[in-house]
């Protein structure tokens, strides 16, 4: 495991190289406007999100962290319409001098705390062991709230049963109850010990805490304004940030947030200071306040396959128990040096480094067997390709459709969930090196309007592609079209996502952007689509054996072939 470690710190210097020369060309002349107890009211030409980690660039490819941006306004609703404003949490109280220039921050702040905890990974790690097999009469069925089936009902029991030093590694397929389990086993351990539930992205925290019942000892920390609607009943910034009215004078308006981030803090540490409570953020976020210092007796990382165990580290060495829940087949954490060996990639995360170093066969696992998200066609490529069997489709879902009476084309037939678009579309690299195929584009345009026109809602349709280059040009085409409001994603940044129907365009046809579409890839894009799954793909890209190959012959067998 050093080796992986020794070759993970080295990937992760070149990405903070990258990072600096970014930084040192993206930024933007700011001015503090107003400062008042760790609240900045800030005008900058760069523009970022809310939630963002921002700093001051201190010379070529330094940036000093400054603070989070809490809040933005508007640019015409400024006299100077060239700047955009932001309030500003600052880290430090009184440390933003009154003209710089501003960068994001938050992935080099990241990186070299990640970098540093490489460090200590073996004492991190030697704390670790695995959990012994599941200590039984844990759970009072009674406390229950929801529905669990035999496999979810383990993995709970499991979690409860944790002592001190151990590691539970649950295998949790697409759509099998990962959200489930966790959101019982966490409300339950919340109620006696300190829980922290994190992952990568804010979506699978959300995805827990929506399912939450009122509860008055969960916590979610993290930007309001990446919190999803049904989790902002447990956020505090929420509450109190979003009733602060307009304010024009500067002054007065970072005064209005210091009080209320005051008010706030009081609330958080009122719920943090007890010795059990339920909190969710993303790991990042958990090395800032308030959360900073916090211990917890048990922490739960989701999609876990996507987080680098780097960042793992950064929450681990907080930990006494750990439930690491992901899928070794879904999609591993993002490097640009290495993005496209997406083996190497996965051997950095965290679910994989734990199922090696923990040496548990996947067999010996837990797993979550009854899928209950896509029709039993779609979902079918993956139960035998991917998973060899061990997922079943519950009847819940098993021959779930869309609901279109009288469809124009025989691909748009609900009963035919599965559709392959074979095209003669040639793949092109643009000046960022990324892959597009202008021709299958206009196809993918043109199924998305015929899908549109047959009554489906373009907020049930989601078009995914491997490749940056082609959203883009989809995105042209869509718009060409006069079609708005449609997720166009790569794979990668759809992660946890699903839609009744998916339009997946491959875009490459040769041989080097085909090894990028791999078994996991595949498996990903499959498993987002509930009702109807459909690929466009140039028959050059199945002239090789390849997983896209395996899934055209499988589509042959059990959906439609489209011949454009």
């Amino acid at each position: 495991m050093k080796s992986i470690i020794e070759r993970l710190k080295e990937v992760l210097l070149e990405e903070k190289e990258r990072m600096e020369s970014r930084a040192s060309r993206k930024f933007g002349s700011s001015e503090l406007k107003a400062l008042e107890s760790g609240v900045a009211v800030v005008d900058s030409e760069l523009s970022v999100e809310p939630g963002s980690l921002v700093g001051k660039r201190a010379g070529r490819g330094e940036i000093e962290p400054i603070g989070f941006v809490v809040d933005s306004k508007p640019r015409n609703k400024l006299k100077h319409k060239k700047l955009n404003r932001y309030i500003i949490r600052t880290l430090e109280p009184d440390d933003i001098p009154r003209s710089f220039e501003m960068a994001e921050a938050e992935f080099l702040y990241s990186l070299e705390k990640r970098i540093e905890i490489l460090e200590m990974y073996e004492e991190i790690i030697g704390k670790f062991a695995p959990a012994v097999k599941v200590r039984r009469g844990f759970i009072d069925r009674s406390q229950l709230i929801r529905n669990l089936d035999e496999y979810e009902l383990e993995a709970v029991e499991a979690s409860l049963s944790l002592e001190k030093g151990e590691v539970l590694i649950v295998m949790g397929p697409p759509g099998t109850g990962k959200t489930q389990f966790i959101t019982e086993a966490a409300r339950l351990l919340g109620r006696k010990e300190r829980v922290f539930v994190t992952s990568q992205v804010h979506q699978a925290i959300d995805n827990m805490f929506e399912r939450l019942p009122p509860i008055d000892y969960a916590l979610r920390i993290g930007s309001h304004r990446k919190v999803s609607e049904g989790a902002k009943r447990f956020s505090l910034e929420y509450k109190y940030l979003t009733t602060i009215p307009e304010i024009p004078n500067e002054a007065e308006l970072a005064r209005e947030y210091a009080e209320r981030f005051k008010t706030i803090a009081n609330k958080q540490r009122e719920i943090l200071s007890n010795k059990s409570f339920l909190v969710g953020a993303t790991a990042t976020k958990s090395i800032t306040e308030p959360l900073k210092e916090m211990e917890f007796d048990t922490v739960f990382i989701d999609e876990a396959h996507n987080l680098c165990i780097s960042t793992a580290l950064l929450v681990l060495s907080r930990a006494k128990k750990a439930v690491i829940v992901g899928d070794y087949w879904q999609l591993p954490p993002i490097y640009v040096s290495i993005n496209m060996n997406l083996n190497e990639r996965a051997k950095f995360s965290t679910f994989s480094f734990f199922n090696r170093l923990m040496n548990i066969k996947m067999t010996e696992m837990i797993w979550l067997r009854n899928h209950y998200r896509s029709n039993e066609k779609i979902i079918g490529y993956s139960a035998k390709y991917v998973y060899n069997g061990r997922i079943k489709t519950s009847g819940k879902c098993k021959y779930e459709k869309l609901d279109l009476p009288y469809p124009e084309f025989s691909w748009l037939n609900p009963d035919e969930p599965v559709i392959f678009f074979e095209t003669d579309g040639e793949g092109e690299i643009d000046e960022k090196k990324s892959t597009f195929n202008a021709k299958e584009a206009q196809i993918v345009s043109w199924i998305a309007k015929n899908i549109i026109n047959a009554g489906i809602r373009s907020k049930d349709l989601a078009i995914l592609t491997p490749f940056n280059a082609q959203t883009r040009k989809i995105k042209e085409e869509l718009r060409d079209e006069g079609l708005k409001n449609i997720t166009v994603r790569t794979v990668h940044r759809y992660v946890g996502g699903e839609k009744d129907v998916i339009i997946f365009s491959t875009a490459a046809t040769d041989p080097w952007s085909l090894t990028f579409i791999d078994k996991r890839l595949i498996n990903v894009t499959v498993t987002r689509a509930k009702k109807k799954l459909i690929i466009v793909a140039s028959r050059k890209a199945l002239s090789n054996e390849s997983e896209l190959t395996k899934l055209h012959q499988y589509i042959q067998t059990k959906g439609l072939i489209v011949k454009l």
